[in-house]
């Protein structure tokens, strides 16, 4: 390799450490473009492949499928051969492919790898995701450990790092929250000690969704807004996965916090932009868009958020979305009951996802009140293994709900007991999907139906404070009036008199 392709690839290097992707890009082109002029095909090789792996989460699949063919059309030696299948199998990934195919892709790369010990650590680590896609999860995990002690074992310490902030997300796919944050938060250190910007920018985006599922809204705002500025910082694509997955963290994190003007102008701006995207995150962002405006209470453009598009929609998400469509339904003064059963079909035929994926919440909007509240109790302590305490209260929370709709005397006493239990609690975090006053409502009603008029008195000033003081002022002006009056909570309350 030329002295000007290696001056351009190092210049490229240190680019992508600082996080300025884009300018790194155009380096290793340069560098590229340099051994070609000089007769240096496997140069160009190095360059063009130091480009993908910087730049190929922030590009739209497509783009990074072109990158890998290119990489695919000068390939010459066994080892290049490897790394392009290698390359094959992350884009099948991050596209989202589903099923055999991925499988095939990282079996190939793991088969081609086999005698290159410093590449056997990314086939096994792309086998692992493809195992998680395939919901494999032990067999993911094992494969994730595995490949983060081939990194180790061959001193490979930026590998070693990247290949625990894979063994993340695996832990995260595999519902094991707590497990996954703690390993994330650390790595965001790491990778910052080791100057490498754009990766720890990466990571608190992870961070941000990790706390968000663990019931912590407030304490995912910070690492989802440092993801972001880290996002622009890359030029990153409005389409690419990093970017639509950090809209929907951040957009329900805000509308948690009240904050809803500018959870509108996130998710708002992400859905228009972010039709590129594959339609697992870019579903994210609809049920999270279609959440906002629901709290707004604009039910038709919450109906325009989900879209028509109903084929694409994973299982977990289609019950998310009938409780969305069940709410406008409500809001409009129309029957929200067969979108409810939906949500009941939907479990009743097969839900095999992830604990921190499944719509639990949702589905005990509905159904027998009793069989609801035992599994609800079933499901709190889940969440509490998997380390999602604020999800546990939430479980908790809605388990009081339905107790409501249970005769007898003790199921009365059972939820205004569980309300004096949760009620300090609140404070320390829900499930993003709850609307506070909501909360304070729900826990309000069942101390007064025990009798204990005082502290449901308590309960429903704190959520009245919570509108005028927290969320109004949040409101866009033009939706004012249909927040206070559209929004069900709301409009039974009587907040503002």
């Amino acid at each position: 390799m030329g002295e000007a392709a290696l001056a351009f690839r190092s210049a490229g290097a240190h680019a992508r450490d600082a996080g300025r992707l884009p300018e790194a890009h155009n380096l290793f082109e340069q560098a590229a473009a340099c051994s070609r002029r000089a007769g240096d095909p496997a140069g160009e090789f190095e360059a063009l492949h130091d480009d993908f792996d910087a730049n190929c989460d922030r590009l739209p699949p497509r783009e990074a499928q072109q990158l890998v063919d290119v990489l695919g059309s000068i390939a010459s030696s066994p080892e290049q051969h490897a790394r392009v299948a290698i390359a094959t199998a992350h884009v099948a990934f991050v596209r989202f492919d589903r099923g055999a195919p991925v499988l095939e892709r990282a079996a190939l790369a793991v088969a081609l790898s086999a005698a290159f010990d410093h590449l056997r650590s990314d086939a096994v680590n792309l086998q692992a995701m493809a195992l998680v896609q395939a919901a494999r999860f032990d067999e993911a995990i094992a494969a994730s450990r595995q490949a983060v002690a081939l990194a180790r074992a061959c001193g490979q310490h930026r590998k070693t790092r990247e290949r625990s902030a894979d063994l993340s997300y695996v832990l995260y796919e595999a519902g094991r929250i707590g497990e996954a944050l703690t390993l994330t938060a650390g790595l965001v250190q790491d990778f910052e000690a080791a100057g490498d910007v754009a990766s720890a920018g990466q990571l608190d985006g992870n961070l941000a969704t990790l706390t968000l599922l663990a019931g912590d809204p407030a304490a995912a705002l910070g690492p989802a807004q440092r993801a972001r500025q880290r996002l622009r910082d890359m030029q990153a694509g409005a389409s690419s996965p990093l970017v639509m997955l950090n809209s929907a963290t951040l957009g329900n994190a805000l509308a948690y916090l009240g904050r809803f003007g500018e959870a509108l102008d996130v998710l708002s701006r992400s859905r228009a932009e972010g039709e590129a995207a594959a339609a697992p995150v870019r579903i994210k962002v609809q049920l999270a868009l279609a959440h906002v405006w629901l709290l707004l209470g604009a039910a038709e453009r919450a109906l325009e958020a989900l879209g028509t598009d109903d084929e694409s929609w994973p299982e977990p998400t289609q019950a998310q979305r009938c409780w969305a469509r069940a709410r406008a339904a409500r809001i409009g003064g129309q029957a929200a009951d067969e979108a409810l059963l939906q949500i009941g079909r939907l479990r009743r035929e097969n839900w095999n996802a992830p604990l921190s994926q499944s719509p639990w919440l949702e589905w005990s909007r509905q159904g027998d009140p009793v069989e609801v509240c035992e599994q609800m109790l079933r499901v709190q302590t889940l969440y509490e293994r998997a380390g999602m305490p604020g999800a546990a209260r939430t479980a908790l929370l809605r388990r009081i709900h339905r107790l409501g709709d249970v005769e007898g005397p003790g199921a009365v006493a059972t939820a205004a007991s569980l309300a004096r239990e949760l009620r300090p609690q609140i404070d320390a975090g829900l499930h993003a999907s709850t609307y506070l006053p909501e909360a304070w409502c729900i826990l309000a009603d069942a101390l007064a139906r025990a009798g204990d008029s005082r502290a449901a008195g308590d309960c429903r000033d704190q959520g009245r404070k919570w509108i005028e003081q927290v969320a109004l002022p949040n409101v866009p002006t033009a939706w004012r009036d249909s927040f206070l009056r559209r929004n069900p909570v709301n409009l039974a309350w009587h907040p503002l008199g």
